[in-house]
């Protein structure tokens, strides 16, 4: 498992120092943003299954949507014309309740599967 780790670790290094043209001289700095999701994701999943294993999957994917939704609506609400879209677009309500449910169904139930699995397996569901 650890030469996997550090064989595929070395493989996104060579792949983040690659530029467009295939040369070493430039560095992709867009690649950290997948390794820094990559290290929050292996923290969530290690959180879940070590930490809070004593709480049911509804309750940790509910506090895990707690928190993302007021930054969400503040972004919305805040910095798009998402209201104005909303009142003028033709199918713009039907579009939005479409998204709504695919979020509810998508997401959430979904969160709530994985949840549960993690707390019944390792973290790398081995």
């Amino acid at each position: 498992m650890t030469v996997g780790l550090l064989l595929g670790f070395a493989g996104a290094v060579v792949l983040m120092l690659a530029g467009a043209q295939g040369n070493m001289a430039s560095v992709n700095y867009y690649a950290f943003f997948v390794v820094l999701a990559t290290i929050l994701y292996a923290t969530n999943l290690n959180l879940i299954k070590f930490h809070r294993s004593d709480l049911p999957a509804k309750t940790i994917t509910s506090i895990s949507l707690l928190i993302v939704g007021p930054a969400t609506a503040i972004y919305v609400f805040g910095f798009t014309n998402f209201l104005s879209k909303l009142q003028t677009a033709d199918g713009a309500w039907t579009a939005f309740w479409a998204v709504t449910t695919l979020g509810v169904l998508g997401t959430a139930v979904a969160l709530i599967i994985f949840n549960q699995l993690v707390k019944l397996t390792t973290p790398i569901f081995t």
